[in-house]
């Protein structure tokens, strides 16, 4: 593309993560040029290709053309403007020329999508995801690498219970932070937004939707979105190209012309979305809570409506659920889901309700992210966990997958090591997890 970002990296010639409708964005893997061969070097170039304009439907409509471009724009600029640990972090700010897009990331892997196609197509000898193929899909899957690293090459690996919730609490903080902080409804949580770093943690993109919203409260006061779904004049399906998924958008986004908004849409996108992850791949056809395709308005609003009430039952062929102490937690599941999934916006839980919800609270997770801010602690906290921490991975099956504790239990572990007064505690939990 002779971008001149481009020029400053080594770029894979292989695609990373193929682009489409809903991510819009080819992703490749690229090095600096001017650093060695470490990790910490490779990056991921989101690029986009301008001959995409040349093309139906958007050679015949400027207007199409300049929407597409504009939202284009603005999630390269919002990374720029907005840092959170759970957010995309940019490293180059977005180069516009006259024959592409391009803006650079911190690595990541996949996108949550990818993981979802994987899991329904396990022997699928690791063709790559188009976004533009419909349908959300049923479970998520990362991939192991021959050295042991979590990748995109190799075979695929399950994620665990436990890493789909730590996941999920990774989304929720990102949307706090927009809601809360950056005073943003972001309008386009999907799985084509959600990427996955090395490490498996999950990371909120897709910023080209979202838009000011100032007020308090869960829903705030509904105001008109910058998009309408099939809207009056047009071809629908062109329409398709410059608006979120309408599967995974709140009922108000396309209630009318333009659609209505407020942090409470968020909710709704997300609570989908973590319905669909946890039905897992048993689920089958019944994993697509809303069956309808994307330029449908009529159908889309008609099943919203009857979304409730959800029953433990849908998730009885969930791989997630199959143990003890994981079905114990489906009551508070599905009062979670169906606050969330309500079609009354002012019914929804606010972000931060979401973020304490009971589902969250068991003993395992709790554990897991304390862990995962263990470098925050004083020493005494931190001797205590560790004391705790060892009869847990022991005894809870939970913790017995080897994504899990290679991804969110080493990590931590190892940098207890810098504190030569904690080697008694950590050195016994870092033996079990390499025995495991």
């Amino acid at each position: 593309m002779g971008n001149p970002l481009l020029k400053l990296y080594s770029v894979d010639k292989e695609k990373a993560i193929d682009g489409g409708r809903f991510l819009r964005w080819t992703i490749y893997r690229g090095q600096q040029k001017d650093r060695s061969s470490s990790a910490s070097s490779l990056v991921s170039l989101f690029c986009f290709d301008k001959k995409a304009l040349t093309v139906s439907p958007f050679s015949s409509s400027p207007s199409l053309r300049s929407s597409l471009l504009s939202l284009l724009q603005q999630e390269a600029q919002l990374l720029q403007r907005l840092r959170h640990p759970q957010l995309l972090h940019l490293v180059e700010p977005l180069q516009d020329d006259k024959n592409s897009l391009v803006f650079c990331t911190r690595l990541v892997e996949t996108t949550l999508r990818e993981q979802l196609y994987e899991q329904c197509r396990p022997h699928s000898g690791g063709r790559g995801l188009s976004s533009s193929e419909a349908g959300p899909y049923s479970s998520a899957y990362t991939r192991e690498s021959e050295d042991g690293g979590s990748s995109t090459r190799g075979k695929i690996v399950p994620l665990s219970l436990l890493e789909i919730k730590s996941g999920l609490l990774d989304l929720g903080e990102a949307l706090q932070f927009l809601h809360a902080d950056a005073q943003l409804v972001h309008l386009n949580v999907n799985p084509d937004s959600v990427f996955f770093t090395p490490k498996g943690q999950w990371r909120l993109g897709g910023l080209g939707f979202a838009q000011e919203i100032i007020g308090d409260g869960s829903a705030g006061k509904l105001v008109d979105c910058g998009f309408s779904f099939g809207a009056p004049s047009g071809s629908a399906q062109a329409q398709v190209s410059v608006v979120p998924p309408l599967y995974y958008s709140a009922p108000e986004l396309a209630a009318s012309h333009p659609g209505k908004c407020c942090r409470a849409s968020d909710i709704f996108s997300l609570g989908l979305l973590m319905a669909e992850v946890l039905l897992g791949a048993g689920a089958g056809s019944e994993a697509r809570l809303l069956k309808t395709n994307e330029w449908d308005v009529s159908a889309h609003q008609a099943q919203c409506q009857r979304l409730l009430p959800l029953r433990s039952t849908m998730f009885a062929n969930s791989p997630y659920f199959s143990m003890p102490s994981a079905a114990a937690s489906l009551p508070t599941l599905i009062a979670l889901l169906s606050s969330m999934l309500s079609p009354d916006p002012s019914q929804r839980p606010s972000i931060e309700q979401f973020l304490r919800s009971p589902f969250f609270q068991d003993m395992n997770m709790r554990a897991l992210r304390f862990l995962e801010s263990l470098h925050e602690k004083d020493e005494s906290q931190k001797i205590q966990f560790l004391k705790g921490f060892l009869p847990l991975l022991q005894q809870q099956e939970e913790f017995h997958h080897t994504n899990l504790l290679r991804n969110r239990v080493v990590g931590p572990l190892l940098d207890a090591l810098a504190f030569p007064a904690l080697y008694p505690f950590v050195l016994p939990n870092l033996f079990f997890v390499i025995k495991q």
